[in-house]
């Protein structure tokens, strides 16, 4: 079974898409976090096979999130999405280990 981690402070996202996880025809828990600071706190006591990380939040933005769980987990696939992204911000977050940046409008 894979377990991912995603994190928003958009409520309706953090409704809206782990339903759509749970539809995939392979097992796969879902947990949610609504900050970066709580989601890194999971990161220090569960496994994650992946983590689903909005940039831009109260708190720790998702580059600074990034730091630092690659800090503690260094080998869990990050994907970052951004309503706001540019490429200096894509190319920042490949710096940082990201695996990928997914731009949430055109």
């Amino acid at each position: 079974m894979s377990r991912v981690l995603l994190i928003d402070d958009d409520q309706n996202f953090l409704i809206a898409l782990p339903a759509v996880f749970t539809r995939s025809p392979c097992a796969i828990t879902v947990d949610t976090a609504s900050s970066a600071e709580q989601a890194l706190r999971l990161v220090q006591t569960i496994q994650y096979d992946t983590i689903v990380s909005d940039f831009s939040m109260p708190g720790l933005n998702g580059i600074e999130f990034l730091k630092e769980c690659k800090a503690v987990r260094p080998d869990i696939p990050i994907i970052l999405l951004t309503g706001y992204g540019t490429l200096e911000l894509e190319k920042k977050a490949f710096q940082e280990g990201a695996y990928a940046v997914v731009f949430k409008k055109c």
